[in-house]
């Protein structure tokens, strides 16, 4: 027979018990959560480096259509990224957009966010920004081309200026004149738009800093229709940068941790660390300077 202590026992926790059961979970989810936040920024990471190897593979089917990489800037509404849409799944975006004016100041899809020209670990890159000179909202473009390594040098993929490969009339480059060699040659990286609306358009341009940028940059920098809103900013390379800081405009960085991505002609994407050794991506910029590359990155 069962005793009255046996029957009217009552199985649970004590209150110390319980506030140590709370103590181990405490310290499991303190152990936990870095690994998952830095599960999540590697996703992030690796989605935004997939994102430019599609840029370079839509860039290399623009290339055996037109056997030409895309332009730089074809007109303040025309640049790179618009040359891409129709290999990037965008054929009617491209369709609209191609039958309006350049000039056309109610053209369609300029607000228009895409995914392709965006990095999941930018915040706020599918919401539009509002352009500081025109006041218009348009769509952001995490990536830029690489103009070389300065914009007046223009050696690289994609330069600003030059007779028939950059600027307002260009074909764009071909293939065979990126001597260098396509593996050697980095064409698009990471550079996030600024919050004051100056640069990070990715259809209409005003100003080649919307598109392109260089590694080795010397400024001053005039950017948009007379506005000098990075004047004085002095030499940029590549570096920490801020969406508040307007001379972050002149040199590639990323919101990623201590680095950015950048891809080559080739294809190939590399993440490289802001102590890279700054003449490893001079080297890498241009695409006629004969350097030899020790790329150990």
């Amino acid at each position: 027979m069962k005793s009255f202590r046996d029957r009217g026992s009552v199985s649970g926790f004590t209150l110390i018990e319980m506030l140590i059961c709370i103590g181990i979970i405490a310290i499991l989810v303190g152990l936990i959560l870095p690994a998952v936040v830095s599960a999540r920024a590697s996703a992030r990471k690796l989605a935004c480096s997939s994102r430019l190897r599609e840029l370079a593979l839509a860039t290399a089917q623009f290339e055996l259509a037109n056997r030409h990489i895309p332009p730089n800037l074809t007109s303040v509404y025309r640049q790179w990224q618009y040359h891409l849409l129709p290999h990037l799944e965008q054929p009617e975006v491209y369709s609209v957009i191609a039958s309006h004016q350049p000039s056309a100041a109610n053209i369609q899809y300029e607000w228009l966010t895409l995914a392709s020209f965006l990095c999941p670990e930018a915040p706020g890159s599918d919401i539009p920004m509002r352009q500081n000179v025109t006041n218009r909202l348009v769509g952001k473009s995490d990536y830029v081309g690489v103009s070389g390594t300065t914009e007046m040098l223009a050696d690289g993929v994609f330069p600003p200026y030059g007779e028939g490969i950059g600027g307002a009339q260009s074909k764009g480059l071909r293939l065979r004149d990126i001597v260098d060699g396509l593996s050697n040659t980095v064409m698009y990286g990471e550079r996030p738009p600024t919050n004051n609306g100056a640069v990070g358009s990715w259809l209409r341009g005003l100003s080649y800093m919307n598109g392109t940028v260089g590694v080795r940059e010397s400024g001053p920098f005039y950017l948009g229709q007379g506005a000098n809103l990075m004047a004085g900013c002095g030499p940029q390379r590549f570096q920490e940068g801020s969406s508040n800081n307007a001379c972050s405009a002149a040199h590639n960085w990323s919101y990623h941790a201590s680095g950015a991505h950048f891809v080559t002609v080739a294809g190939a994407v590399v993440y490289y660390p802001y102590s890279i050794e700054g003449q490893v991506l001079d080297r890498l910029a241009t695409r006629n300077g004969g350097e030899i590359v020790f790329n150990d990155y």
